[in-house]
């Protein structure tokens, strides 16, 4: 009986025991599963923010190409603007030489 009396105690602190680990395990779940959603929200803000520089990026490179475009494009202005400035200036030149002639 004494023995049995003891091996019922050990049982039920072993179950006590048992219980408290229980409960503590499920609170550190609780704890994880918390961390997970927050993780899954941060990687849901990082994933918007990558896709506005996507964008962003994107819309700049489009921008520099106009630009560079734009560039070009008053480069050509501006070298048939000095070919006709020279054109006028040898024209001026001949005209001034006739005139004095």
């Amino acid at each position: 009986p004494e023995a049995m009396d003891r091996r019922i105690g050990l049982l039920h602190a072993q179950l006590e025991s048992r219980r408290e680990a229980l409960r503590r395990m499920e609170e550190e779940s609780h704890a994880v599963c918390v961390e997970l959603e927050d993780l899954a929200a941060e990687r849901e803000q990082a994933a918007d923010r990558a896709a506005d520089m996507a964008d962003k990026f994107s819309h700049q490179t489009d921008h520099t190409s106009i630009q560079q475009a734009g560039i070009e494009t008053l480069e050509l202005d501006i070298g048939t603007l000095e070919s006709e400035a020279e054109m006028l200036a040898v024209g001026l030149h001949d005209a001034e030489q006739r005139g004095e002639a």
